[in-house]
């Protein structure tokens, strides 16, 4: 499938959503978000793609979204105080990323 997988979750184990990262990395071309509660009304994120060198692209999403976070190129990690309708906005706006 083309484009981007963006989801919220309420599961706040780490490794079941990135588990669920892994799988959905399988199903899309682009990127496989998962965003899950944090503190003080943010999310938590894991990203994972295998089209989209992420480590490089994770300063501008992170910048864009008022986030920190990181990790190799295939899969980054952390937080953001953005708006879920921020993120998918965002997320919407990148499917051609390469």
């Amino acid at each position: 499938t083309e484009g981007n997988y963006c989801l919220f979750e309420t599961i706040q184990d780490e490794i079941a959503v990135r588990e669920l990262v892994n799988l959905l990395m399988e199903k899309c071309g682009g990127i496989a978000a998962v965003f899950f509660p944090g503190a003080e009304g943010g999310y938590r994120y894991i990203i994972g793609s295998q089209s989209v060198k992420l480590r490089a692209w994770a300063k501008e999403f992170n910048s864009a979204l008022s986030g920190r976070g990181g990790g190799s190129e295939e899969m980054i990690q952390g937080t953001v105080t953005a708006k879920a309708e921020d993120i998918r906005a965002y997320l919407g706006d990148q499917v051609n990323l390469q």
